[in-house]
């Protein structure tokens, strides 16, 4: 497989992205509309952008007055989402933070959604020392952080055959019958 993160707002995607308009680093996959990523074997490429919530770095739309969290939704799907309706998968290569507060908020939509969208998600991170996003482990590095554990048990997973485009493995044949004596 080949994980391909998007851009940031600067300089963003020519022709489809607007300036000002606030994106993540690796989050901008609108370029994908004018400019795809073409690779000799196309069935290998997956777009990985980032998608952080306001702990990490607030943006504008971070706010209730706008409909936080539920207004994520149609801005992840004009900076990245569209692209899965071309036959690209989708896996967020980082998402997470400290699981608190508004970050919460974010994070309990977010991982819901990722996962009704069919994309897969990489959270972020498994070391706590993350400054911005502490870890799914505890500083003494031993002890999970049980919320966060619980958070991504609500998350199916990424069947790895969807980012392969191919189908699932057949499951084994039953064994035979046992023969009567």
């Amino acid at each position: 497989l080949n994980p391909t993160q998007g851009v940031s707002s600067q300089p963003g995607a020519p022709r489809v992205h607007k300036p000002q308009e606030n994106m993540y680093w690796g989050e901008n996959l609108m370029g994908h509309a004018v400019s795809p990523v073409m690779l000799s074997k196309p069935n290998r490429l997956v777009y990985s952008p980032h998608a952080y919530g306001p702990s990490v770095a607030a943006q504008p739309y971070h706010n209730y007055k706008m409909g936080f969290p539920e207004n994520i939704g149609p801005i992840w799907e004009r900076h990245f989402g569209f692209v899965m309706d071309s036959g690209i998968p989708i896996a967020i290569g980082e998402l997470g933070g400290h699981y608190a507060s508004k970050e919460k908020v974010f994070q309990d939509w977010a991982v819901p959604y990722a996962d009704s969208r069919g994309f897969g998600l990489f959270y972020f991170a498994l070391n706590p020392d993350s400054e911005d996003t502490g870890g799914v482990l505890e500083l003494d590095w031993t002890t999970p952080v049980a919320d966060k554990l619980k958070l991504l048990a609500r998350f199916r997973g990424t069947p790895v055959h969807s980012l392969l485009h191919s189908p699932p493995p057949s499951p084994p044949p039953p064994p035979p019958e046992p023969r009567a004596p």
